[in-house]
């Protein structure tokens, strides 16, 4: 369930990023009505997607093998299972407009409101889980639990909002066709660079599988495993300057993103050199106490993964730039040409070196189509002298 979440979640196309950056633009340049018109057009696109996705589902799930799709055996397991489905698909409708709160606060720099509110969330689903699996309660209302605490958790996010600012509350009247159509056309580059990085570097264990075969998994999951570490450390750090960006270039200071992203780039591949020295000196040794001797891996195995670590903490404050707004545009084209070119040289460096092709493939293509092009891109586009007026409107494109 939580791995079918993580794709569902794509089925917004990339409004909720869109939005984002015309919150922060707006904000930037001192407008309120730009934003309340943006949060009605969103909301009003994910209420139509969400009422045409309960409809899908209502058709198709009816007709869903579940016993055969998580290989249950006893008629009270299809039975539970089935509701489950049904529960997990309904909840997932509901939620969908519901989270749009998250997207407006990280657009007016407010994401440490998301952090609390998740947090508590967070605190009273473990609760919830706690009371249903003490209870026997079965999976049905886990499900319901779980997924309703968030809504709920959505919900108060909202209600904070609208006390600190009532004309955030989207309105009818407010929406407009022009303003879907723009808010749409900015949400399917993030689709697709969502697309890609599902396929290009999320795809990495169903590659190894089909491969190598599913006991191959377990040893570069592990080491997965200690490299999510680092790139969370890097979103942490990274992730709070995108609305910051975009709002600092809606205003025309490029010396102020200059050296934001000069201070971004610098620390976190300076912890990121950090973490990879670490875990190439104690990665063996940890890994052999943590799940057993059996899952080391092999020096070339964790060496590309301490390689990639390090491209990670390049690519991760590199990519918050570029997401924000004027920038988007060749940001997908680099993912596109980036992660096409990984799947590819998985499969023949995989072929060579064994499973340890998987990960050096992934850092190198990355390095080579997303890094390089990257830097090039922003800093050919942090010394033009058109930078202001830049909107979401009119992206930069390279000349020439």
């Amino acid at each position: 369930m939580s791995s079918l979440t993580s794709v569902l979640a794509m089925l917004d196309f990339g409004i909720g990023n869109g939005l984002v950056n015309l919150v922060a633009t707006s904000d930037g340049k001192g407008g309120n009505e730009p934003i309340r018109n943006g949060i009605s057009n969103a909301a009003m696109i994910l209420v139509l997607q969400a009422a045409l996705l309960g409809v899908a589902l209502a058709v198709l799930l009816p007709r869903f093998d579940v016993a055969g799709f998580f290989q249950l055996q006893s008629s009270t397991a299809i039975q539970d299972g089935a509701v489950a489905v049904m529960a997990f698909a309904a909840l997932f409708v509901m939620g969908l407009p519901t989270n749009l709160i998250q997207k407006v606060n990280t657009g007016l720099q407010e994401g440490y409101v998301n952090n609390v509110v998740q947090g508590v969330s967070g605190i009273l689903g473990l609760l919830a889980i706690l009371l249903v699996v003490r209870l026997e309660l079965g999976l049905p209302m886990l499900i319901v639990t779980t997924m309703g605490v968030a809504i709920v958790g959505s919900l108060g996010n909202w209600v904070i909002a609208l006390r600190r600012r009532p004309w955030l509350l989207p309105s009818l009247p407010r929406t407009e066709l022009a303003g879907m159509k723009q808010l749409m056309l900015g949400g399917i580059g993030f689709f697709v660079i969502d697309c890609v990085m599902m396929l290009g570097v999320h795809s990495d264990n169903i590659l190894i599988s089909h491969i190598f075969g599913a006991s191959a998994v377990a040893s570069y999951a592990v080491l997965q495993k200690l490299g999510f570490i680092g790139s969370s450390v890097f979103q942490i750090l990274s992730s709070p300057l995108w609305p910051a960006y975009a709002e600092a270039l809606a205003r025309g200071d490029t010396n102020w993103v200059r050296k934001a992203f000069s201070r971004s780039l610098l620390v976190c591949s300076g912890i990121g050199g950090c973490v990879a020295l670490l875990l190439l000196v104690f990665g063996k040794p940890l890994i052999s106490i943590w799940v057993g001797p059996n899952l080391i891996p092999s020096t070339v195995l964790l060496l590309g993964f301490c390689f990639s670590i390090v491209v990670v903490s390049l690519t991760t404050p590199l990519s918050v730039l570029l997401c924000a707004g004027p920038l988007l545009k060749p940001q997908v084209v680099m993912h596109i040409i980036a992660g096409l070119s990984a799947v590819v040289a998985k499969v023949l460096l995989s072929s060579v070196i064994g499973v340890a092709g998987v990960i050096w493939a992934t850092g190198i293509c990355y390095l080579t189509f997303y890094v390089g092009p990257g830097l090039y891109v922003v800093l050919r586009f942090l010394r033009s002298k058109n930078v202001q007026g830049t909107s979401l409107e009119r992206p930069f494109v390279l000349e020439g």
